[in-house]
């Protein structure tokens, strides 16, 4: 396990060292059931995002753990939008007041359902900052197979 988090962080950082917090890709993270659930900004799936060259919208909210973020704190206009694996992205899709850039982009992604939770266990540290880092920078992981990778964890 060691190695696999050592091989995975000298992996992310040599590809996002040079992102800066200007041109770091947004994202908030849709914990469920409700769309504007989110995790607060000491949550593991927010770092893991962090780690994959991420921006955390939700870095000044004050949440503890998970909770709801008001719809006025979404102003940030995030490029994604993670859904927790066990919602659908409907959550947000559906929304008549998500005229927000995510969902006109079509960034609006579904956690994997391959293996279980990665986004609220430390071995899924790995699995997850690979699909979140694939999700935001498919140019910079274009060669990281996550059906491998998935396979091989």
């Amino acid at each position: 396990m060691v190695r696999l988090y050592e091989r995975t962080y000298r992996l992310f950082h040599a590809r996002t060292a040079n992102i800066t917090a200007r041109s770091a890709k947004g994202y908030y993270f849709v914990a469920g059931p409700a769309r504007i659930n989110t995790q607060g900004p000491h949550s593991t799936p927010i770092w893991y995002g962090v780690i994959a060259g991420a921006d955390r919208i939700v870095k000044n909210l004050q949440l503890n753990g998970q909770g709801p973020m008001a719809w006025r704190d979404r102003r940030l206009d995030p490029d994604f939008h993670l859904v927790r694996r066990q919602y659908s992205p409907e959550l947000v899709l559906n929304d008549s007041k998500a005229g927000i850039r995510a969902v006109k982009n079509h960034r609006v992604i579904p956690l994997s359902r391959r293996m279980f939770y990665w986004d609220g266990s430390m071995e899924g540290t790995s699995l997850l900052t690979q699909f979140i880092a694939k999700a935001l920078y498919p140019d910079r992981f274009a060669d990281l197979d996550m059906e491998a990778e998935s396979g091989a964890f």
